[in-house]
């Protein structure tokens, strides 16, 4: 469902170039202005209506799998020993296992819903542009892989090292 919004996204331009170039023509033709605007809307209600599918039908995995995660912790609390339990801090453990939760949450929003449909955007852009115009493409193709390039060599000086 994903691919599919971002497909829809990736037409949007086009689209609205589209009806730009019908309505500021100096032969005005009502029917083919009014077709282009359909089409444009029927683009962002596809986008708007797929992303949202999407996004309700991942709030129920992520809601069995964080269910799944916090059993799972709480099972392997319980089996501590009860001088562990004695000396340990309950609301220390509980605030671990709720940002154990959150991490989940972030990082796989981040990756299947954000990172994904990003990337193919600024491909499919790429490649859009490339179609049209042949060396832009391949310079906007090229500030997008220096781009990732840079933020890998970035994340794995910074944050990771």
């Amino acid at each position: 469902l994903i691919a599919v919004a971002t497909a829809a996204a990736l037409t949007i331009p086009s689209a609205s170039g589209r009806l730009v170039d019908i309505v500021s023509n100096p032969v005005r033709k009502a029917d083919l202005a009014w077709s282009a605007w359909a089409a444009l809307s029927g683009l962002y209600l596809t986008f708007y209506v797929v992303r949202s599918i999407a996004f309700r039908l991942t709030n129920s995995f992520y809601a069995r799998t964080m269910e799944d995660i916090v059993v799972a912790a709480f099972e392997r609390v319980q089996d501590y020993s009860a001088d562990w339990h004695a000396n340990t801090f309950a609301g220390a453990t509980v605030r671990k296992i709720s940002r154990s939760m959150w991490g989940f949450d972030a990082v796989s929003d981040a990756l299947i819903l954000m990172l994904r449909p990003t990337a193919l955007v600024l491909v499919g852009l790429s490649v859009t542009i490339a179609l049209r115009w042949p060396s832009i493409g391949l310079f906007t193709a090229g500030l997008v892989a220096s781009f990732v390039a840079f933020n890998i060599w970035a994340t794995n000086r910074y944050i990771r090292g």
